[in-house]
């Protein structure tokens, strides 16, 4: 029930927030917010895959655990991290490096890989 609500809640913000835009309010910090968002699912994405880590550790098995999405994960993660350096060195412009989406691709890998080990 929860995840149900906080899609709805996401995607109200979502509307309020196109609503916003089209209408020429000024959204104040518009740029500090996405990348507070961005950082956030950072975050969120490391401590994911934390108690999966630990769990295999423990138990020091896979079994009835899906082996084939985190292959999926790491072919995601390995290509996202040579989209961004396709972009970084196509533009000739180290502003077109992305933090976020680097720090998402390198998080995956690693967890990928330790999975996968």
């Amino acid at each position: 029930m929860w995840p149900i609500i906080l899609i709805i809640v996401e995607i109200i913000a979502v509307v309020i927030l196109v609503i916003m835009q089209v209408s020429g309010v000024v959204i104040p910090n518009a740029a500090n917010a996405v990348a507070f968002a961005g950082y956030s699912k950072t975050l969120i994405t490391l401590v994911k895959y934390m108690p999966q880590v630990y769990l295999n550790y423990k138990r020091k098995s896979t079994v009835g655990w899906s082996l084939e999405n985190i292959i999926l994960d790491l072919t995601g993660g390995s290509l996202s991290l040579v989209q961004l350096m396709i972009d970084v060195f196509a533009r000739d412009n180290l502003n077109a490096f992305n933090p976020i989406k680097f720090s998402l691709s390198v998080i995956a890998i690693f967890f990928d890989l330790v999975f996968l080990f």
